[in-house]
């Protein structure tokens, strides 16, 4: 019986130590994995950063579908792609900008067909149908406009349909916490390269950061105050740089209670969001801490050492608030000129007008997929394009706009209701840490969404990564 005891024993213990070394070997790939990223000569390098990590996730796992799943995780924040100048929309002279590239999620979602073709979704539910609609009425875009754009907009959108029936497959309870951890890895990486150019006054200067290669070495600064220079991050606009923010701070907030390290951490995210001086992103994230701290403080003014941790709390508050006052109050003069002719709001209140005018006459198919920029951009309805050429930062800033202009009002529609059954199942189902953190995620991205074009952009992937986390 001893002997028998003794084995056991054993047998746990090697248990434990594997399951060590495997956590080991997944931390070791994220390190290395973010030191290429961070390092990379050339896109040939910063693909390869992938690769790198499913070899080390491998080794964590055993599993190759899995751990391509985990680096297809990490690619779904990434910006960078390939021969986006081969896929330039149409007409060129109005520099639309490209309608897709080949990114490392492209490549990753082709690696793991193969393992998912015969993979079923273990809770198959409404939402699955809803996306499929979606995409048939896409199709049927196409077929009422068969223009280069839309074939290249049908593309995008069929890569990130795939992308949400893959991550409905591989997305478990079991696997929820390696996920979280995939997202904080990321959020941590985005934030000290945040920090570091606010240190700079400019872009670091890595081939990550899209804002230097699509715009300028030197970075974007607000349109009101150029001297007011925004983060960017690895994104290629502040405003996307904001809302990857707010998504993903909710799994570094919501942990503070068993992890108070990660109070700094989080302060220094916070930090980081508040220099990508998008007004909008301030307010939600003030909205969004309020909702995740409600219950918190319900609690927290029950517990007896309150008075000691109110004011400590208080005065953390109040001296971030006196250090951070002169750059806030700086941003919040321009304020009353982003509504003055020619500002921030006045450009969206017109594209948004664009928006409607078109929905109003495509009611049923939209204008094609990737075409609404083009039609109001040649024949608008306003007087936005007076004084400003179009580009590709013309884009309608409402994405549920967007998508009723392209796809018509019936898939503007679809998308509300897919969102509304996201929601609603997360209230119908236990909520637990993850679920919690893609909730409180899926908030801020559908706040920073109603000013800003995100259907054609990395942040639309967000929508389908926390709705698949709050799916399961």
């Amino acid at each position: 019986m001893v002997s028998i005891g003794l084995k056991a024993l054993v047998g746990y213990m090697v248990q434990i130590i594997n399951m060590v070394i495997n956590r080991k070997y997944f931390i070791l790939g994220l390190v290395v994995f973010y030191l290429i990223q961070f390092l990379s000569p050339n896109k040939i390098v910063y693909f390869s950063s992938y690769g790198v990590a499913i070899f080390f996730f491998y080794l964590s796992t055993k599993n190759l579908s899995y751990s391509i799943f985990c680096s297809l995780v990490l690619s779904i924040f990434s910006d960078v792609g390939l021969a986006g100048s081969w896929f330039l929309m149409q007409p060129k002279e109005l520099d639309l900008g490209s309608g897709w590239m080949i990114t490392p999620m492209t490549v990753l979602l082709l690696s793991l067909l193969p393992f998912s073709i015969s993979r079923k979704i273990s809770n198959f539910c409404q939402t699955d149908i809803v996306i499929f609609i979606i995409f048939i009425l896409s199709v049927l875009s196409f077929l009422f406009f068969p223009y280069t754009n839309s074939f290249l907009g049908l593309i995008s959108l069929v890569e990130i349909i795939i992308l949400y029936y893959i991550l409905r497959q591989y997305t478990t309870k079991d696997n929820l916490k390696e996920i979280s951890v995939l997202v904080i890895s990321m959020l941590i990486f985005q934030t000290v390269l945040g920090l570091l150019q606010l240190v700079l006054r400019h872009p670091v200067g890595i081939l990550a950061e899209s804002a230097s290669l699509n715009s300028n070495p030197f970075g974007i600064t607000a349109a009101e105050n150029q001297n007011l220079f925004r983060l960017t991050g690895t994104f290629g606009h502040p405003n996307l740089f904001a809302s990857f923010l707010l998504v993903t701070l909710p799994f570094l907030f919501l942990k503070i209670n068993k992890n108070r390290k990660l109070l700094f951490l989080t302060f220094l995210s916070s930090i980081v969001l508040v220099f990508t001086y998008s007004r909008a992103a301030w307010i939600f994230l003030v909205i969004v801490s309020l909702l995740m701290t409600y219950k918190r403080i319900m609690q927290f003014l029950l517990d007896k050492h309150v008075i000691k941790r109110l004011f400590t709390g208080f005065a953390v508050i109040c001296i971030s608030i006196f250090l951070l006052s002169p750059y806030i109050s700086e941003r919040i003069d321009t304020f009353s000129e982003a509504f003055s002719p020619g500002g921030s709001m006045d450009t969206r209140f017109m594209l948004w007008r664009e928006g409607v005018n078109i929905i109003a006459q495509y009611p049923l198919t939209g204008v094609g997929l990737n075409r609404s920029l083009q039609t109001y951009a040649t024949n608008p309805t306003t007087d936005i394009f007076d004084t400003k050429t179009p580009s590709g930062f013309s884009r309608i800033h409402n994405m549920f706009l967007e998508i009723g202009s392209e796809e018509g009002f019936p898939a503007m529609i679809l998308f509300i209701v897919f969102l509304y059954l996201v929601i609603r199942q997360y209230f119908a189902s236990k909520r637990d840490y993850p679920k919690n953190t893609a909730f409180y995620g899926l908030l801020g991205l559908i706040g920073m969404s109603m000013l800003n074009p995100f259907f054609h952009s990395s942040q639309f992937r967000l929508y389908f990564l926390l709705s698949a986390i709050i799916l399961v």
